[in-house]
């Protein structure tokens, strides 16, 4: 629209200058509109001549314009083809990295916007992370015309991933070249610029993203937004900082002090000079500022920045290393290298230990330190454990944290059982379920996640309750069906009735039906160790302390035949110091004693003739669901190694009688 006005009036110019008459000029204006009328007429019918031309040589050769057509749907058809094909690859595995990558290629070169859009939102869903395909999203649908969405693809992106420089120069990149009329523009490109820097500004590697947004703001004029970029970036660490202080130097030498400073520095500056250097003019009689003045008041800009400028440069260094043995600073599916883990969380001590936390410092770190580790369980917990100590309040961050760990690390079930005891914390026992439940159906067979579930509604019916006798009727019978499961393993159906029997004896006080719950258990597994530890701790919860349902349990394990000899004999033990602590007839201390000093000799002697402790030991915890050997059980543990079904992953739960 510009282009034709300034034309018309510099034609209106150069008219006015020759002295034409508007009458002529008006005279001759109608003859030019007739002969352009004439023509047009012309031109039409030139244009019927050739279409009709075209039309008669298009009929006399069908067959070369149809094989024409048919070439090209037959490439369109084989387009669809290998998309298809590329499409049931990553439905087979969606964590199929490569076939990925395929389908989003194929997409791409097709220009097929539609499996695009379907292809790219299941793919982000896995891998969020990845910032250059969030970029390639969103110019797949800028060239496409799409702006609206473009927006929306780099907002998403720029969420997911907010410490990608390279992400926000691009989103930055893309208004300026699309939304950069008015001043409502100039606006919303600032506001991504300030949000990049509040993201990611505290980025070692940022120092492309700095430099973006203060020549933005140089290109505007914006001179006094420059200086305050500049003062912000010359005390943050980077790795450029020797170019980054040298182009502040020139800046301030190339400008007027007025634009580039504060009214107040300005003024303090002006008030020091003229009262401290009374041998220098400092302004001349219009206020303006003299050559020496202009030095002195440059001179002065950079000394109160000098203690900023050292102070940055003493970070770096101590940082310099630990940002130097970083090779990978971006995410990937392939594994790191051990020793870029162990600088990662030296990285994260070493800033949290120099800090006052919480620190954006700190956040940053972390942020950019879970973007390359993703995978990798142990650095999105220690990301949480950081803001629950320290920014307790953040409920949206942490939750933020755990909903992109359950993402990367979605077979790992402490992060899952860690969410969830966030959000039961939170009283959001919905959510807490619901993320167990998530984990359970995608990864079946793990005893943690089970017994969390269970932990959960013995909560909810204790609260329920209020002041009245709770009702777990819902909860035993979960219990018992799991005991019973037929198809489940006999060491996994041990493991519930020791958690089900503990139950009725601490929170029921019913030591009797838990006495029954765990003998029915060892009749179907009598190698079963911790059975019998369980049922003598229960015999124990009677109160008053019956003696003979101890002793009963104790001859019990003792006389087991199905027990190593090293087992029998701590059950002796722990009769031995019960009689002689709480036994109310020594007769039957003297009774017991020969029992317990003949397995001392045999398990001293090595006379043990039963099979090996690891053969003997539950088949649950010496062998995985393939067979494969694993460490053996200790002979008192703490806690239980729990194997799911499905892989050699290994579980460590809490010892139910804990």
């Amino acid at each position: 629209m510009g282009r034709p006005v300034f034309l018309s009036v510099l034609q209106f110019n150069v008219g006015h200058k020759m002295g034409r008459s508007p009458r002529r000029s008006h005279s001759r204006s109608r003859s030019r509109d007739r002969s352009d009328r004439r023509r047009s007429r012309r031109s039409r019918s030139r244009d019927r001549d050739r279409e009709s031309r075209r039309s008669r040589s298009g009929s006399r050769s069908p067959r070369r314009k149809t094989r024409r057509r048919s070439s090209s749907a037959s490439d369109h058809d084989r387009g669809k083809d290998v998309t298809r094909e590329l499409w049931r690859a990553v439905e087979r595995d969606r964590t199929d990295f490569k076939s990925w990558m395929a389908l989003l290629n194929a997409v791409e070169q097709t220009n097929d916007i539609r499996s695009a859009r379907d292809a790219y939102k299941i793919f982000f869903e896995h891998y969020p992370f990845c910032y250059g395909y969030w970029r390639k999203y969103a110019e797949m649908e800028r060239r496409n015309d799409n702006f609206s969405r473009t927006l929306d693809i780099y907002e998403r992106g720029v969420e997911a991933i907010s410490v990608s420089s390279e992400l926000w120069i691009s989103y930055a990149a893309f208004l300026r070249a699309h939304f950069n009329e008015g001043p409502n523009d100039v606006k919303k490109i600032r506001n991504v610029y300030e949000r990049a820097i509040e993201a990611c500004g505290r980025d070692f590697r940022s120092d492309k993203l700095w430099e973006e947004f203060i020549g933005w703001e140089m290109a505007n004029g914006e001179l006094g937004n420059v200086m305050e970029l500049y003062d912000e970036l010359i005390a943050t660490p980077t790795f450029s900082v020797a170019q980054n202080v040298e182009r502040f130097r020139q800046f301030v030498t190339t400008s007027s002090p007025r634009d580039i400073l504060r009214s107040k520095e300005f003024d303090e500056i002006s008030d020091r000079l003229e009262n401290n250097m009374a041998e220098i003019v400092v302004f001349d009689e219009e206020r303006k500022l003299t050559p020496e003045g202009l030095q002195q008041f440059q001179n002065a800009i950079f000394e109160a920045r000098a203690a900023k400028i050292e102070r940055n440069q003493r970070r770096i260094q101590e940082r310099w290393g630990y940002e130097s043995a970083i090779k990978r600073p971006y995410f990937h599916v392939t594994a790191l290298e051990a020793q870029e883990l162990k600088v990662w969380d030296q990285y994260l001590d070493f800033e949290m230990s120099t800090r006052r936390l919480p620190h954006k410092a700190v956040d940053v770190l972390f942020e950019r330190c879970v973007v390359s580790c993703a995978l990798y369980d142990y650095f999105w917990t220690k990301y949480a454990n950081y803001l629950i100590a320290y920014d307790p309040e953040n409920t949206s961050k942490i939750r933020s944290v755990y909903k992109r760990a359950v993402i990367h690390v979605p077979r790992q079930a402490d992060v899952h059982l860690a969410y969830s005891a966030f959000e039961e914390q939170q009283g959001s026992i919905g959510s807490a379920s619901e993320i167990l439940h998530k984990f359970n159906n995608r990864n079946p067979g793990f005893l943690a996640i089970e017994s969390r579930l269970m932990t959960i509604e013995y909560r909810q019916a204790k609260k329920a309750a209020k002041d009245k006798e709770p009702d777990y009727s819902d909860l035993i019978q979960r219990y018992e069906k799991l005991v019973h499961n037929a198809q489940a393993p006999r060491e996994v159906c041990s493991y519930y009735a020791m958690r089900l029997a503990m139950f009725h004896a601490k929170v029921r006080n019913d030591p009797k039906l838990a006495g029954k719950v765990l003998n029915d258990a060892i009749s179907y597994d009598r190698r079963n160790y911790r059975l019998y530890k369980h049922l003598i701790d229960v015999a124990f919860a009677y109160q008053p302390l019956n003696e003979s349902a101890v002793l009963g349990a104790l001859e019990q394990a003792i006389n087991s035949n199905d027990l190593t000899y090293e087992h029998r004999l701590q059950f002796s033990s722990r009769r031995m110091e019960f009689l002689d602590e709480y036994g109310t007839d020594m007769k039957d201390y003297h009774k017991y004693l020969g029992t317990h000093l003949r397995l001392q000799q045999k398990v001293k002697t090595g006379r043990n003739q039963q099979p090996d402790h690891n053969q003997l030991q539950s088949g649950f915890f010496s062998h995985n669901g393939n067979g494969h050997p694993t460490q053996a059980a200790p002979s008192a543990p703490s806690s239980i190694p729990v194997l799911n079904s499905s892989t050699s992953t290994v579980i460590t739960l809490a010892d139910p009688s804990a």
